[in-house]
């Protein structure tokens, strides 16, 4: 049963009585609303979101054609960068239970750094985007310590093989020796970044991971982002919140802006962990060699002691 209770003590600077709303299977305190009309629109909400989980009838109107429509325009808008318009149409369309919608918001909400009820829409049980989604289940179930039977209940609506993948990819990431893959040169981009972070050098994987992402592909018209790189115990560590918006701002996928491969070098380049007077003083130091490779660069052309010229990407000594 639900009881609706309005506030004649609880007047807003409008003039509206607050609104109490208690639900009997709900635990907790009532919702309190601010007016009535806000506690209307939210039960508007609720019934299109209740009914849109009824298995076997479609239900539409021009409030689901709208929002639907929404969400097809947000998908593009988070491929071309958009990410935090696109965040904003999809929660809007998750609210009234649009398909598609919670998935892929939850995609976004992830990189922005939010971990809390993101469960992306049932992605992790499509045999689509599973391999992408279920290792970052795993990740959160490692992290808060649940029992094996919550994880069996989690992957029960998949196939025996699904559930089979899934518990394999849960020991890897238990034993942190899952490893994120993917196809292409984004794939391969990967390959080096893991292996640059192996050996500390996290600034340079994560350039090297940026400046691959234009050259990422979808696994599906769902599939808004690289997420499952959050998985990895080499590379997720690498995307904090600030470096998740920042790939999000990144065109990938379809809408990707075609770079030229001097701008794509520019954005792998290595950024200066330490200051270039420290690298010009170790080559003075160290014994001298025909060439010293490194990734550095920088787009001005930095003083050097005598003997010593500064080329892209390498340092050279005359």
């Amino acid at each position: 049963m639900t009881t609706v209770l309005l506030d004649p003590l609880a007047v807003g600077e409008d003039g509206e009585w607050a609104v109490y709303c208690h639900k009997s299977w709900a635990h907790g305190a009532p919702t309190r609303y601010g007016s009535f009309r806000e506690f209307m629109l939210d039960m508007y909400q609720e019934f299109h979101r209740l009914t849109a989980r009824r298995r076997g009838q479609a239900f539409v109107n021009d409030t689901t054609r709208r929002l639907d429509a929404q969400v097809e325009t947000a998908r593009q808008d988070a491929l071309r960068g958009e990410h935090e318009r696109a965040a904003a149409a999809l929660t809007e369309a998750a609210g009234f239970g649009r398909p598609r919608a919670h998935g892929m918001a939850d995609q976004l909400r992830r990189f922005h750094g939010q971990t809390y009820s993101v469960h992306y829409g049932g992605l992790a049980q499509d045999p689509l985007y599973s391999g992408e989604f279920v290792p970052l289940l795993a990740v959160e179930h490692v992290e808060r310590s649940w029992d094996a039977a919550s994880w069996t209940r989690q992957m029960s609506s998949g196939s025996d093989e699904h559930r089979e993948a899934a518990e394999e990819i849960l020991r890897e990431v238990t034993e942190r020796t899952f490893r994120y893959t993917a196809g292409g040169p984004f794939g391969e981009a990967v390959e080096r970044a893991r292996e640059q972070a192996r050996w500390g050098r996290t600034e340079t994987a994560w350039r090297t991971l940026l400046a691959a992402i234009p050259r990422w592909a979808p696994l599906g018209p769902d599939h808004l982002a690289p997420v499952g790189l959050l998985a990895d115990p080499f590379l997720g560590p690498l995307i904090t919140p600030d470096r998740g918006r920042e790939l999000l701002a990144t065109p990938r996928g379809p809408e990707a802006v075609e770079h030229s491969g001097e701008a794509d070098e520019a954005r792998e380049a290595e950024p200066a962990e330490v200051s270039s007077g420290w690298l010009i003083r170790r080559r003075t130091t160290a014994a001298p060699s025909r060439t010293a490779s490194s990734s550095w660069r920088r787009p001005d052309r930095p003083s050097c002691p005598r003997g010593w010229a500064v080329r892209t990407r390498c340092w050279t000594h005359r």
